[in-house]
């Protein structure tokens, strides 16, 4: 086995053993979906209790095409949230825990240890996210009748495809935990970017601001917001998350850690 092999192998045995993986990975493939889908059902009743008014809000659409908007609508955020909280853990881990100087002690490069956290966090990212739309599939039918169309399809692969572009969005949190040597500074920047996220919003200027965007593009600023977003717009976040991996590579590469500092 070759030492990016190893690496990724180490990452990914300390992932797979950390109940911070297993409880995020609950959360973001079963929980939420879950939880929009009770909303859906609220939206659906006669209650007028606040709960169900606030629902048929965000329910829009009717069919699989409001079950899958309104898990979105979930997911935009949860997405960004959950998975990010991962990514600060592991690339911050070690220096919270003092044991990056083990890291140092094995034939791999830095470097190669960057790449491997970054594999090994995309993958279970992608496969997250991939359950959560099972999830979502499967409680449908349960409270659905009849077949997905292929409108319906649709409007599912733009949900997974805006929950892949916010799991790019959190690349600067694992730049931010490498830099500040600790996953709590990542978590602290993660929870700004929340409300910056909101004033951003709130200002009209949502649309271009990429932690916006993808939300956005699935209803989250209700029909109107979704159709004002422009290509150009939904593809911020590539060169936020792609700068922001090349730069942690670079870090990890050159000013990386060398010691217990």
């Amino acid at each position: 086995m070759n030492t990016m092999s190893a690496a990724i192998g180490f990452e990914w045995l300390k992932l797979r053993r950390a109940r911070l993986t297993w409880v995020a990975t609950v959360v973001l493939g079963l929980a939420v979906p879950l939880l929009s889908t009770g909303l859906l059902a609220a939206a659906r009743s006669d209650s007028t209790s606040q709960l169900a008014v606030k629902a048929r809000t965000m329910a829009t659409e009717t069919g699989w095409s409001g079950q899958f908007t309104v898990a979105g609508q979930f997911l935009s955020v949860a997405v960004l949230v959950v998975v990010g909280v991962v990514a600060c853990w592991i690339f911050g881990r070690e220096f919270t825990d003092r044991t990056v100087a083990g890291l140092l002690s094995l034939p791999t490069t830095r470097i190669q240890f960057a790449v491997a956290k970054f594999t090994v966090l995309s993958a279970w990212a992608t496969v997250t996210c991939a359950l959560a739309a099972v999830t979502i599939v499967v409680a449908g039918l349960v409270t659905e009748t009849g077949a997905l169309r292929a409108h319906d399809w649709a409007v599912l692969g733009k949900l997974f495809l805006a929950a892949l572009l916010t799991i790019i969005l959190t690349a600067p949190l694992a730049l931010a935990s490498s830099l500040w040597r600790g996953y709590l500074a990542g978590i602290g920047i993660l929870f700004g970017l929340l409300v910056v996220t909101q004033l951003a919003t709130a200002a009209g200027l949502g649309g271009w601001f990429p932690y916006a965007a993808p939300g956005l593009w699935l209803g989250l600023g209700g029909t109107d917001a979704a159709a004002a977003i422009t290509l150009p717009q939904l593809l911020l976040p590539l060169p936020i998350g792609l700068g922001a991996a090349v730069a942690t590579l670079l870090w990890w590469n050159g000013n990386g850690p060398t010691e217990n500092r």
